[in-house]
């Protein structure tokens, strides 16, 4: 009868050390965490610099998107209203003091936007461009 083969209980050992290969890694990643401050540090500067810039596109996209949405409320705005003579010709185009005021609203409006997005793309200030976007 053959006897089974003996499993080997003793952990892998560094010839040269006389020293376990887990603990010898166990033992590297902990001096690796340890020296990692400046890695850490930058990864974390590296993503907070990243999420604000996601954040700046997604709120520029959005000035953008409110701009055009005046555009259309301004040219809306601005059609004059007709009077028209027996026959049908036009004989006069005008204006009505609510058309006026919501023209006047439409223009200050859509130079806000454009003002908050000028100012956050050349001068890097946000602030108003987040407020311009509620």
């Amino acid at each position: 009868m053959t006897t089974p083969p003996q499993q080997n209980d003793q952990p892998a050992v560094n010839a040269e050390k006389g020293t376990p290969t887990a603990v010898e890694i166990l033992a590297e990643i902990a001096e690796r965490v340890k020296a990692s401050n400046p890695a850490v540090r930058e990864n974390y500067v590296a993503n907070r610099v990243s999420s604000e810039i996601s954040d700046r596109v997604a709120l520029l996209d959005k000035g953008i998107q409110k701009r055009q949405e005046l555009v259309g409320e301004l040219r809306k705005a601005e059609r004059p209203e007709q009077a028209y003579d027996v026959t049908g010709a036009v004989v006069s185009t005008f204006y009505t003091k609510d058309a006026v005021a919501a023209i006047k609203k439409a223009r200050e409006a859509l130079q806000r936007v454009d003002n908050a997005i000028e100012k956050a793309i050349v001068d890097g200030d946000y602030s108003k461009l987040k407020e311009a976007c509620k």
